[in-house]
């Protein structure tokens, strides 16, 4: 997935005053795993597949169609009800499609577990979306 694509995932998150404010702060929102570093309540946003079509005319144009997967993780010491209305307002933020170049958002997945080694409680989301690249 492009830098800037993920850049911009991580940004509008943090953006959001209703998800920082349920998290104490938008420097909680975290690309990448949980890592021991982290602090609780904290989201971690993770590419988790993508597949390519080539455009037809690909060898004029070297357009690319890209179908991402990314992986949103929810971490509350709290409880389960504080990390799911982190979890709806992480949707709600992503899935009007308001990221330039990207279109059809929509999730996927959502799980939910108390990690026990962590002592938190654990939602995650999988939300799909498409993009275009063009090859060099």
């Amino acid at each position: 997935m492009k830098a800037a694509i993920t850049s911009a995932i991580i940004n509008l998150l943090r953006a959001d005053p209703a998800l920082t404010t349920l998290l104490g702060s938008a420097a909680a929102i975290f690309p990448g795993h949980i890592s021991q570093g982290y602090q609780f309540p904290c989201v971690t946003v993770l590419q988790n597949s993508e597949t390519g079509t080539k455009r037809l005319g690909y060898f004029d144009q070297k357009t690319r169609d890209q179908a991402a997967v990314i992986q949103v993780d929810v971490w509350f010491k709290t409880s389960y009800l504080d990390a799911e209305t982190a979890m709806n307002r992480v949707e709600a933020v992503l899935i009007p499609d308001v990221i330039a170049t990207t279109w059809g958002w929509g999730k996927m997945a959502e799980a939910v577990s108390f990690e026990p080694d962590l002592a938190v409680y654990h939602v995650m989301s999988r939300f799909r979306f498409e993009y275009s690249i063009t090859d060099t």
